[in-house]
């Protein structure tokens, strides 16, 4: 069984504008590629994970597989978002992430091979249209972590001192033995970095103790994971936060760290 996992820097573009038009670029944007277990199907991501103060929000991709020899069309489909999250990092700073998805039966790619061919996404952004052409090809490996999973974390203001922390998982490789020894899947641990007051989830708390799945488990699948918290009294939320999300999994432990910004 082949397990492909192919990453694409998409190629920098700028459209020709008037000087009093804002340029939009088109940048730091990865193209992720992955074979399912059953060599069946073709997953692509395309993942924008950008932090600025007024980031250009992505309102819909198509993508069409050429045939790199001739440019004739193989394949033309849409993607479908299924993670939009932004949320303050600084003052003046947002971090936007927004994850597009879609699924190719391998039939449908008549043969060619996709870790050797062109695709052309057309990207539509503040109601304009970007078409960018780009050559697949294969991605060394980034991280030890990175092999199984891609994590990218979201925050969400359920209320003036309640929140909602995220991370959407795509499973890049599969990992036998791997597992939770409990019923706490994400655990959060929160600093403010002015007062060094701090929140920790797992504080006087009782989980089941249990074997339960690292989620997700078929490559090219994702899942959300996501808890919600009301901070306690003592907890000064004013300013720079900075949160660590940690999925709590044998043998790897995955983790990420963000900044956070309230007033």
């Amino acid at each position: 069984m082949r397990m492909l996992t192919f990453l694409i820097a998409i190629l920098l573009f700028s459209s020709c504008q008037s000087a009093k038009n804002k340029e939009i670029i088109i940048s730091e944007d990865d193209f992720l590629y992955m074979e399912s277990n059953d060599s069946l199907f073709i997953y692509v991501y395309h993942i924008v994970d950008t932090e600025n103060s007024t980031p250009s929000i992505i309102e819909s991709i198509e993508f069409s597989f050429l045939d790199k020899n001739s440019d004739t069309l193989i394949l033309k489909q849409d993607m479908e978002i299924v993670f939009n999250n932004s949320y303050p990092t600084g003052e003046n700073s947002l971090r936007n992430t927004q994850i597009f998805n879609s699924a190719i039966h391998i039939n449908d790619l008549k043969g060619i091979d996709y870790t050797d061919t062109k695709i052309l996404f057309s990207v539509k952004t503040d109601n304009k249209i970007q078409n960018v052409t780009l050559q697949t090809k294969k991605s060394k490996d980034t991280s030890e972590t990175n092999k199984f999973l891609r994590l990218f974390p979201g925050i969400v203001e359920v209320a003036p001192n309640s929140l909602e922390f995220q991370v959407f998982a795509i499973r890049t490789m599969p990992r036998s033995g791997e597992y939770l020894p409990s019923s706490e899947h994400l655990r959060i641990f929160m600093q403010d970095i002015e007062q060094k007051t701090f929140f920790n989830s797992s504080e006087e708390r009782d989980f089941l103790q249990a074997l339960f799945t690292v989620e997700p488990v078929n490559v090219g699948n994702y899942f959300l994971y996501k808890t919600s918290f009301q901070l306690p009294k003592n907890y000064s939320i004013n300013g720079l936060n900075r949160i660590t999300y940690t999925i709590p999994s044998k043998p790897i432990t995955y983790q990420l760290e963000i900044n956070y910004w309230k007033k």
